[in-house]
């Protein structure tokens, strides 16, 4: 496989930016897929769950916002496959912009009654 050369930092930044958007799996932004992706990935891959809204200026699909969901230091399992949310609220994505442990917000926006168990699931490290 050949090589591909990158100029500058720019190019590299928008060459990385279009291989997350076009590579990992699109999913559907909805409350019971992303509640799901956190409990698999805390329950099951023993990970952090992140929520991440751009590299290089932020992600966008099909002129909607996209965010890029990966279970950190787990054990890389499926249940902690890093995918593409897409269709994400403009509410929620300007949130997620803002904030840390963004997890733990969407777990009590989303599904509150699970947010203690999940905070006690140890991670793997």
């Amino acid at each position: 496989m050949a090589r591909i050369r990158v100029s500058r930092d720019g190019d590299w930044d928008r060459f990385t930016h279009s291989l997350i958007e076009t590579h990992l799996p699109r999913v559907e932004w909805s409350k019971d897929a992303v509640v799901d992706a956190i409990v698999s990935c805390r329950l099951i891959d023993k990970g952090v769950p992140m929520f991440r809204t751009g590299y290089a200026g932020d992600f966008e699909i099909d002129g909607k916002p996209a965010v890029m969901f990966i279970c950190w230091a787990g054990k890389n399992t499926d249940a902690g496959r890093s995918v593409m949310f897409v269709n994400v609220p403009e509410d929620v994505f300007e949130e997620l912009k803002n904030r840390t442990g963004d997890w733990r917000w969407l777990m009590e926006r989303y599904a509150p009654s699970l947010l203690s168990s999940l905070e006690e699931a140890s991670v793997v490290l």
